[in-house]
């Protein structure tokens, strides 16, 4: 067996005792909508947040926290499919494996042919990278994951994986990483708090694996000497702490829906 037919190695996860509070998300949980509701959204933490929000959050220094946090309340209950600049590659990557490819265009072929225009470039960048982290491996499909929500504390956070497949016959549960801003280029070190975060509420499917698609690179959970639970949780009261003290409320009212719109270097889509 070539390194190119291996899966991407990661530690015995089993060595990881998760000691998170996660459940399954109830589907009444959602975004908030406008009025009264859509006012609340800038104070309260009663709905979840997306680990495609709390993530960037995580690995924001100091500064940069700020930011992070006047892009969540700005899409905070405005989120819509047509403002999600990936939503439609993560839906063919899952269909891809989903959907054995047959003749003419497979599924990722596809996501680039009905990508906008003005999304083209990225998108075919993303396909090529995660054709590449494909490779040989032999992927087999065996569902999508329950949305599940990672508590600490007052915050509550989506955790979503988009596949449960098997990688050369070894159950994995895989996180689909799109962010083409340099800044957000993982390493390991700092995949290991989202791997460990699908390990806690999904490692019973199969080891945790984060994809950074546009990079074509993979990351499944290292052992290191890091309690990745309280780094977690310390993230957690940070970002609790800030928004309650009203860090990042935009000025100038609600901007509506179209500032919502996810760049293909990140930003905070409520997905």
């Amino acid at each position: 067996m070539t390194p190119a037919d291996r899966g991407p190695a990661a530690t015995d996860t089993n060595d990881f005792i998760a000691s998170t509070r996660c459940g399954e998300s109830a589907d009444s949980i959602g975004p908030t909508d406008g009025g009264a509701a859509g006012a609340h959204r800038w104070s309260s933490l009663d709905d979840p947040i997306s680990l495609n929000q709390f993530f960037p959050f995580v690995l924001a220094d100091s500064l940069a926290k700020r930011s992070e946090l006047r892009s969540i309340r700005r899409t905070r209950g405005v989120y819509t499919p047509a403002v999600d600049y990936w939503r439609l590659l993560r839906l063919q990557i899952v269909a891809y494996h989903q959907f054995r490819p047959g003749p003419g265009l497979d599924a990722l072929s596809t996501a680039v042919e009905l990508a906008h225009p003005d999304r083209r470039e990225h998108y075919a960048t993303a396909v090529t990278n995660y054709r590449r982290f494909l490779g040989r491996k032999r992927v087999q499909w065996l569902g999508t994951p329950r949305r599940a929500v990672w508590l600490a504390d007052e915050l509550k956070v989506r955790v979503n994986p988009e596949l449960h497949v098997t990688i050369n016959e070894e159950p994995h549960v895989v996180k689909l990483f799109l962010k083409a801003d340099p800044r957000w280029a993982l390493t390991q070190r700092t995949a290991n708090p989202l791997a460990y975060l699908l390990h806690a509420c999904h490692g019973h499917l199969g080891r945790p694996l984060v994809v950074d698609v546009l990079r074509g690179r993979a990351f499944g959970l290292t052992r290191q000497n890091v309690d990745y639970d309280a780094l977690l949780r310390a993230q957690a009261a940070a970002f609790t702490s800030l928004w309650e003290s009203g860090a990042g409320i935009p000025g100038g009212g609600d901007p509506g829906p179209g500032a919502a719109e996810e760049s293909p270097g990140g930003g905070a889509v409520a997905a």
